[in-house]
């Protein structure tokens, strides 16, 4: 179901679910940055999960604040939820099946976590090649222990291969942050025109191989039954004893 032909059939007493972004509501093609269909609100309900807010004789939408799994058990008994929408991508939290017996409509807010969440796994990045953790302590130990920072000098990254496994929205993202570093990139993803990755110096190759030639390997991939145990124990045994895997799925 599409979101824009979804929203189009909303009403003003429909009720909005916390933990949404603006782009949930942006007309596609305009960045996220379109008219918005409606104002959501975050309001925390005074009672356990699954209690709802007054109604006010109907007047006011009800609101809920989903922090959590959203179940066949999160559904008010009002009937008028309309739409369940997650900050983030996936829908693991959100029991589908259960939204869509009830008509509700359930969308995703990829816009909301794909600069944060590629920016956060190049701190990750710099931050372990740079042994950070491991730097921090005779730092702060004094002229007794500064010495000892010289035995973490880590490693330089030109020259490193990043492998990500997933080249959505933030794998992409993340190639294209960090081209500057002059680090090889390569990627699986059965989903992607090789074109798309081309267009962004990332070379597609297979799962495997990505695995044992990465320096630094980044999962960002939602959960499914496609994806589950996708890193197992015996692709992780293909991986160099050097390298690093970053897991942010």
């Amino acid at each position: 179901m599409k979101m824009k032909t979804t929203l189009k059939k909303l009403t003003a007493g429909a009720i909005a679910l916390a933990m949404l972004a603006p782009a949930a509501f942006a007309e596609p093609g305009d960045g996220g940055k379109g008219k918005q269909k409606g104002k959501p609100g975050a309001e925390r309900p005074g009672g356990p999960r699954g209690e709802r807010p007054g109604d006010a004789g109907g007047k006011r939408p009800d609101r809920k604040s989903i922090l959590e799994k959203f179940d066949a058990d999160s559904i008010p008994r009002s009937g008028r939820l309309a739409l369940v929408t997650r900050f983030g991508v996936g829908y693991d939290t959100v029991d589908v099946p259960a939204c869509t017996a009830a008509g509700i409509a359930v969308g995703i807010t990829p816009d909301g976590v794909r600069r944060p969440v590629a920016t956060a796994i190049l701190t990750y990045i710099l931050a372990l090649a740079g042994t950070l953790l491991a730097q921090h302590p005779p730092v702060r130990g004094g002229p007794e222990s500064f010495a000892r920072r010289s035995d973490h000098m880590g490693t330089g990254l030109v020259g490193r291969t990043l492998g990500l496994v997933g080249l959505g929205n933030i794998g992409a993202e993340l190639a294209r942050i960090c081209a500057p570093l002059d680090m090889r990139l390569i990627a699986h993803d059965p989903y992607i025109d090789p074109r798309s990755a081309r267009a962004i110096n990332v070379e597609l190759t297979d799962l495997e191989t990505v695995f044992r030639e990465s320096d630094f390997l980044s999962v960002s991939v939602p959960l499914s039954a496609d994806t589950r145990h996708l890193v197992n124990a015996s692709r992780l045994q293909l991986m160099k004893s050097t390298a690093f895997l970053i897991n942010t799925s």
